[in-house]
């Protein structure tokens, strides 16, 4: 019988830590959820079980493919949805149905051209009337087959670079090369963008991912691209902005000539000029202009370095290709993900396909892009605490996730030597650290650390990241900021619960909760945990199933 009235009593108190919680909660939007892979080509497929296992296993939600038109429709009308190309066997239905089973989210890229219709290397592309009728046929062909499966469509890929457009226009010349024209594919994102929201208002229409490489010139610039593409009218006609990040050889802190400079008004491309930048800042510029031209959010819809730019970095470091892809991995999700805006990021990388030999999938890449997945997916960026003055080497970001305080720190220059590094403005008394391409985050691979009285920690760190994890000493703050951050990731699929019932509820139930906390110990704070974990859950199954 008390076992009985205790559970009863646990319930009430969970619905309480609902109202009172609910209102106060961060919306879901400041959640990072942020994590992905791009497939650049698919994987033959008998390997599909293995290569999704093997990215589940990495904790990302996001997996970017594409659907190339010169495939799908070989001829007019005639779609097929498995085909053979690069000698291995490829199954589109079979890819989107077992990454939708793995818990993948497809981002599926729309891009290549009508092979059959006429074109001649390099005077007679096809005819940009012809290509846009066919266009939106072949749009309409896919959502119409994948519409219920996949919600997120990027229309196109590095059309800003003369390739990229090659392919486009001259869909069978293996050496593709055109001058992007921002004008026609503004079309042909307009025609996309109306088929696709017909079909689900709710779909997301994300625009090519314009490349960074470095080395374009004024016809090439990703800036001046976005602007002509607002001058084309074009600029309601997508949900997300997009950028392909490219960097070479160099660390991501190293500031290297990026291309032609650009107007931050209006994106146009400043004749004579140079920019230099590091990556951060790049993105940062990127989305200043977005912001200028009309806010948007932004994807970084692939990035990574090649095995020989790796394997230059392993060389400069005296160190493995494998600890180079892991800092570089750290170094440059971390900071994009922290900035305002920026949603995502695809690593480029396909696990064992012997057709994609140039980008490296090295087992400790793969590992420091599973920690920090686990760790940060779910958690509340708090911004840069390290690394903004102009020549600095240390840099730091921070989150907050269940309670739980998150640093990723590391140093610039200096390799594998380690140098003390000063953390301020802690709070929390357990503290523990893990390099960041640890082999998982548990008690054998960390290390404990106690802070000064005055808050400060100082640790000695290199190039190789760390991750420190702290938790308030405070067992009511803990647990109330747990509680609150599990609310904040559901908060979205509360549609059925009505703001007057929770108006009424939230001062009583905030009272209870807190002297309810205050005589209870961490065994019935994680009994609350757990309790309203079930509880969601069902209530969620509920909802879905009535709806």
């Amino acid at each position: 019988m008390k076992h009985l009235i205790f559970r009863l009593f646990l319930t009430i108190v969970v619905l309480a830590v609902i109202a009172a919680l609910l209102l106060r909660a961060t919306p879901l939007d400041g959640r990072l959820d942020g994590f992905g892979v791009n497939l650049p080509t698919q994987p033959q497929s008998n390997l599909f079980p293995e290569a999704l296992d093997e990215l589940t296993k990495l904790n990302v939600r996001w997996v970017r493919v594409e659907f190339p038109w010169d495939e799908i429709e070989p001829s007019p009308n005639a779609y097929q949805w498995t085909f053979t190309t690069d000698s291995t066997f490829r199954d589109l239905d079979a890819l989107v149905s077992q990454a939708q089973q793995h818990g993948l989210n497809v981002v599926a890229v729309l891009d290549g051209g009508p092979v059959y219709l006429p074109h001649q290397m390099p005077n007679s592309p096809v005819n940009s009337d012809d290509l846009l009728t066919r266009w939106s046929l072949y749009v309409h062909a896919v959502v119409q087959r994948y519409g219920n499966q996949v919600h997120v469509w990027q229309i196109g890929n590095d059309v800003n670079t003369y390739q990229g457009w090659g392919n486009v226009v001259f869909p069978t010349a293996s050496d593709a090369s055109a001058t992007p024209d921002p004008v026609l594919y503004a079309k042909l994102l307009q025609a996309a963008y109306a088929t696709i929201k017909a079909a689900d208002p709710g779909d997301t229409v994300v625009l090519s991912g314009l490349s960074f490489t470095g080395n374009g010139d004024c016809i090439t610039s990703p800036y001046a691209y976005l602007g002509q593409l607002d001058t084309a009218g074009a600029w309601d006609d997508f949900d997300v902005a997009a950028m392909n990040l490219w960097w070479g050889a160099a660390s991501p802190e190293q500031i290297t000539n990026r291309g032609p400079a650009f107007d931050p008004q209006t994106g146009a491309c400043l004749q004579g000029s140079t920019m230099q930048t590091d990556l951060i800042d790049e993105v940062r510029s990127f989305k200043q202009l977005i912001l200028q031209l009309g806010d948007k959010p932004l994807w970084v819809t692939a990035t990574g370095w090649q095995q020989s730019d790796l394997q230059a970095q392993a060389t400069q470091a005296s160190v493995d290709a494998g600890v180079v892809e892991a800092d570089d991995v750290a170094r440059t999700i971390v900071p994009i993900l922290s900035e305002s805006g920026v949603q995502k990021v695809f690593w480029q990388s396909l696990p064992n396909d012997p057709q994609n030999p140039g980008y490296p999938w090295t087992v400790t890449g793969q590992q420091a892009l599973s920690n920090l997945a686990s760790l940060l997916t779910g958690s509340q960026p708090l911004g840069q605490r390290q690394g903004q003055q102009q020549g600095s080497t240390v840099y730091e970001y921070r989150f907050q996730k269940d309670g739980r305080l998150i640093s990723v720190l590391w140093r610039s220059t200096g390799g594998e030597q380690a140098q003390p590094v000063l953390v301020t403005s802690l709070n929390g008394e357990t503290m523990t650290t893990y390099p960041a391409s640890a082999a998982g985050l548990n008690g054998s691979t960390g290390t404990p650390q106690s802070p000064s009285d005055d808050g400060t920690l100082a640790l000695n760190v290199n190039e190789d990241p760390t991750i420190l994890v702290a938790q308030s000493p405070d067992l009511i703050a803990r647990g109330e900021a747990a509680v609150e951050d599990r609310i904040a990731a559901w908060r979205d699929g509360l549609t059925v619960m009505g703001n007057h019932w929770l108006d009424e509820a939230r001062v009583s139930a905030t009272n209870a909760l807190t002297a309810w906390l205050r005589n209870l110990g961490q065994q019935i704070v994680n009994s609350v945990a757990s309790q309203f974990s079930q509880w969601f859950n069902k209530t969620l199954g509920q909802i879905g199933t009535s709806n």
